[in-house]
């Protein structure tokens, strides 16, 4: 994500199935997370040292988001089958369970990992 003070952030750090729009939700939590790290960051080694806390905690926030995105992909994916079944049932049952729909608004929204 960072390399020689070149900063990657949205889809140049990182490159998602464009599903329910997290890729941007991605992006504008790598800018608000930089703009707030780098905020304080005066000099050239606070700057850096910024930069770096940057980097581990979106590109781990973001392998999280990745994996996920990924899997729901491949849950989508099959018409058919008994992946297919399991997604429908899955689907019912978030969907009646408030709680649950909820749980997995505030995720998909940043809300869970602590943004505001």
């Amino acid at each position: 994500y960072v390399q020689n003070d070149v900063v990657l952030v949205g889809d140049a750090a990182h490159c998602v199935h464009p599903m329910a729009g997290q890729g941007l939700n991605m992006g504008l939590r790598d800018a608000f997370t930089l703009a707030k790290l780098l905020e304080n960051a005066h000099g050239i080694t606070a700057r850096r040292r910024a930069l770096r806390a940057y980097e581990r905690e979106r590109r781990s926030e973001n392998s999280i988001s990745t994996f996920g995105i990924d899997a729901l992909q491949k849950l989508f994916a099959p018409e058919n089958g008994p992946l297919a079944f399991a997604r429908r049932f899955g689907m019912q049952t978030v969907n009646k369970t408030t709680p649950l729909k909820r749980f997995f608004a505030e995720l998909a929204a940043g809300k869970i990992a602590g943004w505001p």
